[in-house]
């Protein structure tokens, strides 16, 4: 499976249930990886979504708690095991699967991930949600990190990371 995220230089992820900035250019990379395939959320992601609806083009599983959790549009589960077990059982391919938030998700992923797509943005949003920090991770290592792009003073570049 894969990750996708957006970080600040704290490993921030979000600031009061949305995303940190709106760069176009990461926007595009994650319609780019995600198109196609399967995007892994939470609940609360995807109700942060516009309109609390899937995104166009994407096949969209949720992890909630909440069995009558249903929407239209979106496939649940219960827990990543039960997830898993449904991957498994269909033979899907993992590289299909993008895990896309929030921060629970993404750490409770980490050590499953085959890839990490990572945009570090180099300033602190002062945010409220973060994950954990992937350069300290035993199972990634830094494979890729591009050029450094520049928006509106906010300098970031796009990195991955593979499995060990």
């Amino acid at each position: 499976m894969n990750l996708v995220v957006a970080v600040d230089k704290y490993w921030g992820i979000g600031k009061d249930g949305g995303l940190l900035t709106h760069l176009p250019k990461d926007l595009g990379r994650f319609q780019r990886l995600t198109t196609g395939n399967i995007v892994v959320m939470g609940r609360k992601t995807l109700e942060s979504l516009p309109g609390g609806k899937p995104l166009p083009d994407r096949e969209t599983w949720v992890l909630t708690r909440d069995e009558n959790y249903q929407k239209d549009g979106v496939k649940t589960f219960p827990s990543i095991d039960a997830m898993l077990k449904y991957v498994k059982d269909l033979g899907i391919d993992g590289d299909k699967i993008f895990v896309s938030g929030g921060a629970a998700v993404y750490n409770s992923f980490l050590p499953l991930v085959n890839k990490a797509y990572i945009t570090k943005l180099d300033k602190d949003f002062h945010a409220d949600v973060f994950m954990d920090n992937v350069d300290e991770s035993p199972y990634l290592a830094l494979e890729y990190i591009s050029e450094t792009f520049e928006r509106k003073g906010l300098e970031y570049c796009f990195t991955t990371y593979t499995r060990v």
